[in-house]
């Protein structure tokens, strides 16, 4: 199964994978979280070409990672930072006139700025199969 053209769509299936970690992260205590950030760190893969494809897909992110969690004004709330280091299809990060990827990987760091606690980081792997395909 690729993920195919829709920003929306794509958009969609990252964030429930992407706000899997901070949601298991908060659900124990409930913790409201005060800001959402998500970035992308291509820039240094060879060939890298999906911000072409999908330029909106930190905002799309982010607003789905919104609809997620609860977001509050709360000063003691968390701070989510999603940085995004591959888009590839196959592995390729050059990924075809199609659009097609099935690769998303990157790191999700929440921290809490009014206490002591200290950052907690989880790195995120989501990846789109057909069949009988095995998982890197």
């Amino acid at each position: 199964m690729n993920l195919k053209r829709s920003t929306q769509a794509i958009a969609a299936a990252a964030a429930a994978g992407l706000s899997l970690m901070p949601v298991l992260a908060l659900a124990v205590d409930q913790t409201t979280v005060k800001s959402i950030d998500v970035s992308t760190a291509l820039d240094g893969l060879a060939g890298a070409n999906a911000m072409e494809y999908y330029p909106e897909l930190e905002t799309d992110l982010e607003l789905a990672m919104a609809e997620r969690v609860r977001l509050s004004d709360d000063p003691s709330g968390v701070e989510i930072n999603v940085e995004v280091q591959e888009i590839s299809l196959d592995g390729a990060t050059t990924l075809p006139a199609s659009r097609d990827f099935n690769r998303m990987e990157g790191t999700v760091v929440i921290t809490s700025p009014l206490t002591d606690e200290p950052p907690r980081s989880f790195p995120v792997r989501l990846v789109a199969v057909s069949g009988d395909a095995v998982v890197p």
